[in-house]
Order: C-alpha cells, then sequence, then structure tokens
C-alpha cells in the first residue's frame, strides 16, 4: 500500500525522468533540516522542480513542488542525470526533448517545512510559495529526442564550441633568428661517443 499519492494540480504538465541523490556528512543538498537525507529530484514541463524526500528504508514520504527560474516554452524533460564533482558535490542537469536546451539546478535547494506534503489525502497538498525559488539556468544546447532517456547532445558535434583550437604542426621545422627572450639552441650535431672522456665510474669501458 503506498504511503505517499502526488496531487495532480500541483504542478503543471508531466515530470518524466528522475534523478536520484544522496547526502553526505560533507555534502548537504537539500536544505530542510535534514541531513544525510536521499531525494529524487524531477523538472516538469512548466519549469518547476518536483522533490520527493525518501525515508531511510528508500520509501517516498514526502514531496514538495518548487517553482523556478526557468523560463520559455513548455517542454518535457525526459533525460535527468547527475556528476559528481570532485568534493562529493553534485551538479544536476535536465535535457528537453525537443532539442530547447539543457537545464542545470543549482544545489543546495532550501525547502521550508511549509513546503512539504505528505499522506494519500492530497486535497490540502499545494506548491511552494513564489518566495521560495529555484535557481535554473539553461547551459548549453540539447539535441531533440523522442524516446524520453539518455544523455541529450547537441548535434553536429564541433570539438571547437567545446575546447580551445589547438593550432596544426608545421610541415618542415621552422628556421630564422630567435624572438627576443626565447632561448634558441644551436646545432650540435652527431659524433662518435669518446669513451676515454665518458665513462661509468666502476671501470666499464666501450
Amino acid at each position: 500500500m503506498p504511503i505517499l499519492a502526488i496531487a495532480d494540480d500541483v504542478y503543471e504538465e508531466a515530470v518524466l525522468d528522475f534523478v536520484a541523490i544522496e547526502e553526505t556528512d560533507e555534502n548537504t543538498f537539500v536544505n530542510d533540516g535534514d541531513d544525510e537525507q536521499a531525494y529524487l529530484l524531477g523538472l516538469s514541463q512548466d519549469y518547476e522542480l518536483l522533490v520527493i524526500h525518501l525515508d531511510d528504508d528508500g520509501t517516498p514520504d514526502k514531496y514538495a513542488v518548487m517553482p523556478t527560474t526557468g523560463t520559455g516554452t513548455k517542454t518535457a524533460f525526459g533525460a535527468a542525470f547527475a556528476y559528481e564533482t570532485l568534493d562529493g558535490g553534485k551538479r544536476i542537469y535536465f535535457a528537453a526533448n525537443d532539442g530547447s536546451g539543457l537545464f542545470q539546478i543549482f544545489l543546495p535547494i532550501t525547502i521550508p517545512e511549509s513546503c512539504w506534503n505528505s499522506g494519500l489525502d492530497t486535497s490540502s497538498h499545494a506548491a511552494c510559495g513564489s518566495g521560495d525559488t529555484g535557481t535554473l539556468i539553461r547551459v548549453w544546447d540539447s539535441e531533440a529526442a523522442s524516446s524520453n532517456d539518455g544523455l541529450n547532445c547537441p548535434a553536429p558535434y564541433d570539438p571547437s564550441s567545446y575546447y580551445p583550437p589547438t593550432l596544426s604542426p608545421s610541415a618542415t621545422p621552422t628556421t630564422g633568428p630567435c624572438p627576443a627572450g626565447d632561448v634558441c639552441w644551436a646545432e650540435a650535431g652527431v659524433a662518435g661517443w669518446d669513451c676515454d672522456t665518458h665513462t661509468s665510474g666502476v671501470g666499464n669501458t666501450c
């Protein structure tokens, strides 16, 4: 038997994918007065963030719907995923199926106690107020996808848009005077090894 029901009218349109995050001693991702918890995050077609709190057994026990700073035409976010940073933090992304962009929600998210909804009776469930808003920004392009899944990268792929350009090597060695401040090496040529001058120090000879 479920212990949590989500009201149909608390957020606009559908949430198609969720990303799971779990807090540690060093990292808090949701400021709600409850440390070291796990959550599911999903983004609705109207840029509202659905946050589902999981109890110690991993069972959903309450949820909150938070407006975000995201704007634009309503779109389905079929891909939600997280990257872990070197310090154990998280970066959360949502990719729009219609190719309108890749969006990032910034952590931590602050959710006051009044925002949470719980129980099976949804008649009193409501979204957070406009004063409680998550920061969502568009960070990159995304490829259109109809499968509602996976990482949607922009196409065609253009390496020059991701990395600084790398100069091609010259066809032949370049010659000329040394630029000011640079070190130029003189050509020493190749000669036979001088065994009398260069020994190993332990009696070895050529």
